[in-house]
């Protein structure tokens, strides 16, 4: 709301919403028992979990790219940009997601917690997003818009991994007692 919503009364409300949350999440993060994460996560798929991250990592770069690169290198504006300023979306997904899945997958494979913890997050964040966007796809073919039914798909296929990841992740998570 804060980066694609016009302009209107509530955009401070937005703003302080986005920087409360993005500060809790940090806050959030470093007080995280990443060895706690990983050991009640010991029975979780990790070798399908970090395959997942690299295919969402690979998905998105081709996908943003496939259609940034094009009206790029012909010095054109790209369609994606509508009536925008700035590719918003595109610029948060190659800038944070993809990098961060490309870490997490690594991190995964080497059995680190924070592998563990990073991996929860971005799988939750993965279904629910995914169905969010996916929701207004539909929305969008209910009302006459067209869509590139390529890129619903392949959304499609990666909403579905990452429900059944989080199905089999948190099917087997043991419960921690406190110190």
């Amino acid at each position: 709301m804060a980066f694609m919503t016009a302009y209107n009364q509530l955009f401070l409300v937005y703003v302080a919403i986005y920087s409360l949350s993005l500060y809790t999440l940090g806050a959030s993060l470093l007080t995280l028992d990443v060895s706690m994460v990983r050991q009640s996560l010991a029975g979780a798929p990790v070798k399908a979990a970090a395959a997942f991250m690299f295919l969402m990592s690979l998905t998105l770069t081709a996908m943003w790219l496939g259609t940034i690169m094009p009206p790029l290198l012909a010095n054109e504006k790209p369609a994606l940009l509508e009536t925008y300023t700035t590719l918003v979306i595109q610029a948060m997904d190659l800038g944070i997601l993809v990098p961060l899945g490309l870490v997490t997958g690594y991190l995964l494979l080497k059995r680190s917690g924070w592998g563990y913890a990073l991996a929860s997050i971005i799988l939750i964040k993965g279904a629910a997003y995914g169905t969010a966007v996916l929701a207004m796809a539909l929305f969008q073919v209910l009302n006459g818009i067209e869509v590139f039914a390529p890129f619903i798909l392949a959304l499609v296929a990666l909403v579905a991994c990452a429900v059944g990841l989080n199905i089999a992740f948190y099917g087997n998570m043991k419960a921690m007692g406190s110190a």
